[in-house]
Parts: structure tokens; C-alpha cells; sequence
């Protein structure tokens, strides 16, 4: 998942973000762009817990054992 996409921030420096020019690059890149979460990271960090267990489970996986740096908010995620 990520909230940046570095084709985006070129086209915004090279063509004004606020520009029509801008509106009609991006109508064709929208469909591409690695933007695929807006919100916070601790936000984005449980929605990749969530859909990595949920496809584990679709898979039959099963954990026994989760290894963190103790910060991350999908330790809490029910």
C-alpha cells in the first residue's frame, strides 16, 4: 500500500497541480498511479494487516507467532 506515487509528484512540479494541463495527465494516469490509500499511516499500516490475514485465511494459513517493533497499531487490531 502507498500514499505516494513519484510519477504524480513529477507531473505536479512540471505541470502545477492546480493546472488544467495537470487535470488532463492525470485523467490517463489515474488508473496506474500507486496511490492506493489516503488517511494515516497507522491507518494504512491495519488495513495491510487486515487484507494479508484475510487472504492467509482464504489460503488456510494459520499463525502462531507475530514479530513486531513494538510501535505498530495492527498489534491492537481486532
Amino acid at each position: 500500500m502507498s500514499k505516494y506515487c513519484p510519477t504524480c509528484i513529477s507531473a505536479k512540479n512540471e505541470l502545477g497541480e492546480t493546472t488544467a494541463e495537470y487535470d488532463v495527465w492525470y485523467s490517463g494516469h489515474k488508473n496506474s498511479c500507486q496511490i492506493n490509500h489516503v488517511g494515516t499511516s497507522g491507518a494504512m499500516e491495519m488495513k495491510a494487516a487486515a487484507k494479508i490475514w484475510s487472504r492467509s485465511e482464504a489460503c488456510g494459513f494459520h499463525y502462531t507467532t507475530l514479530l513486531s517493533d513494538g510501535d505498530a497499531k495492527t498489534q491492537i487490531f481486532k
